[in-house]
């Protein structure tokens, strides 16, 4: 029986997958099966996973009706058959070490049901911009529990607690966020790993949906018109200063408007901000010359 059971939703990811399976199989700890849940691609995605599967039988693929990542997730978890599972997505690229490092940490803190890893985000040229988390809290449930963010890929979770829980809620976002939190409140262990356990890719140019995606937390988290202004503010002012991405027309006529109507909080935050750029410089440079930098789009 393996220990972890890794878990990927695809939807349309042809041409997007040789990196992310190439850094799963080739991890350094080997007891491990890859479970690829196809959530109706209607381009090349399944042709590309068949031949995969037939080089590395530790690949299984699962191909279902268009659902949405929820019910993919819940899938996977269906058929996983490992102690933990642990979650990845199309596009990202794990350390060589990911499943090995968390393989120790699990044997070690048995009382724990999840742990999270600590990832780099790079942009679609592996350029990397920032840690995350880049400070990592004390307390991981009750900052959680403050809607702070965590990394979904990457991390690990018992598979029992993951079932006892009724696995991936259905929502309109945030399936991980509300996972978290019932298991917060149902009294297990959340913790977060300092290791770097791989890169997020993401294309985050796209700034005009940061809007409408903060708006939708801010619905299902119960936060105030000036809660949720700030927190679109501070994520417009994150990607400027922290990603240096230009911001799109329509994102600056907002971050304008939003300056003027919460003038300190918009200075607080414009110091901030250049503060994290200033660590997360420091940070990427310390986890290269610790790591050792290695060829090609794997690279830390």
């Amino acid at each position: 029986m393996p220990y972890f059971s890794v878990i990927m939703p695809v939807f349309n990811e042809e041409g997007n997958l040789a990196n992310t399976i190439s850094s799963v199989i080739e991890q350094s700890f080997g007891s491990f099966e890859y479970i690829i849940v196809n959530d109706g691609s209607i381009d090349g995605t399944l042709r590309e996973l068949e031949n995969y599967a037939f080089q590395d039988k530790r690949i299984k693929i699962s191909s279902i009706k268009n659902s949405g990542i929820s019910n993919a997730l819940n899938n996977g978890i269906d058929a996983a058959i490992g102690q933990y599972i642990a979650r990845i997505d199309a596009g990202d690229v794990a350390n060589r070490h990911w499943l090995k490092t968390m393989y120790k940490y699990s044997r070690k803190n048995k009382s724990i049901d999840l742990f999270f890893g600590r990832v780099l985000i790079t942009n679609e040229r592996f350029q990397p911009f920032t840690i995350w988390p880049l400070f990592l809290p004390i307390n991981i449930n009750q900052a959680i529990l403050k809607n702070k963010n965590f990394p979904h890929p990457f991390l690990i979770s018992k598979l029992k607690t993951i079932r006892d829980m009724g696995g991936y809620p259905n929502s309109d976002g945030f399936e991980d966020n509300h996972l978290w939190n019932k298991m917060i409140k149902n009294e297990r262990k959340l913790y977060a790993t300092k290791e770097i356990s791989g890169q997020i890719v993401r294309n985050i140019g796209h700034n005009d949906i940061v809007e409408k995606r903060l708006k939708l937390r801010a619905k299902i988290t119960g936060w105030s018109k000036r809660e949720s202004d700030i927190v679109v503010m501070n994520a417009m002012l994150y990607r400027k200063i922290v990603y240096n991405t230009g911001l799109s027309p329509l994102a600056k006529t907002k971050l304008f408007k939003l300056r003027n109507k919460y003038a300190f909080r918009y200075i607080f935050g414009v110091f901030r901000f250049l503060l994290i750029k200033f660590f997360s410089v420091g940070s990427i440079l310390f986890h290269r010359r610790r790591l050792g930098k290695t060829d090609g789009q794997k690279s830390f």
